[in-house]
């Protein structure tokens, strides 16, 4: 989609949520890779969610991880839009239990893609989203890898909880981890995915 038809749709779109938005229990957001749609992330920052009051399980996915810092002090621009995303929701949403969130490590090579992973500041983003939802039970962190190289999930998993209080939280059910297949080059493509027609997020992450 051009961007003038992402400029003529948001709004559209933004009506659309305002009548039906209070009936959604699950909201899946696909978003579009940056580098190969220059001028797509401003206008999902601009769609208004906030007559979705009784979502329970919000999906957004594929976030590419790439100029992340450890302290967090540089954020990429697909992880900016999620924040903004979620911070439109109904900041009283008591409805919602789950947050599903697909990322992509960047890294040219696997280990420097697992070291992404690693890095990457865990504690914190879950932390904020339990500041944000204060009903929220699980916060399940899928990751996506490319089986159409033959690649294993195995190191991505242990690359996760090597990061600080993943583990912890993993044992405590608060995080769960899902490795998502990708059999062509590209973000994950789960938008036909099982959970919009009743199965839980769970069954739709979870590594065959």
């Amino acid at each position: 989609m051009s961007w003038r038809n992402r400029e003529a749709y948001t709004p559209f779109i933004s009506r659309f949520l305002q009548q039906v938005g209070p009936s959604l229990h699950h909201l899946f957001i696909k978003l579009s890779d940056p580098y190969l749609d220059f001028y797509c992330l401003p206008y999902y920052n601009s769609v208004d969610l906030s007559r979705c009051v009784n979502v329970r399980i919000i999906h957004i996915g594929t976030i590419t991880l790439d100029r992340i810092s450890r302290s967090g002090e540089e954020m990429s621009p697909m992880l900016s839009t999620m924040w903004t995303l979620l911070s439109n929701l109904a900041s009283n949403s008591p409805s919602l239990e789950e947050i599903v969130l697909i990322f992509g490590p960047s890294g040219e090579n696997l280990e420097k893609r697992a070291a992404e992973l690693e890095i990457f500041s865990w504690l914190d983003l879950v932390g904020r989203l339990q500041d944000m939802f204060q009903n929220l039970k699980t916060v399940a962190i899928g990751v996506g890898y490319y089986v159409v190289d033959g690649e294993k999930p195995g190191p991505y998993v242990e690359a996760l909880r090597r990061a600080p209080g993943i583990r912890q939280l993993e044992e405590k059910g608060i995080v769960v981890l899902r490795m998502i297949p990708w059999k062509k080059y590209g973000s994950a493509d789960v938008s036909n995915s099982p959970t919009q027609h009743g199965r839980s997020v769970r069954e739709v992450c979870r590594h065959p």
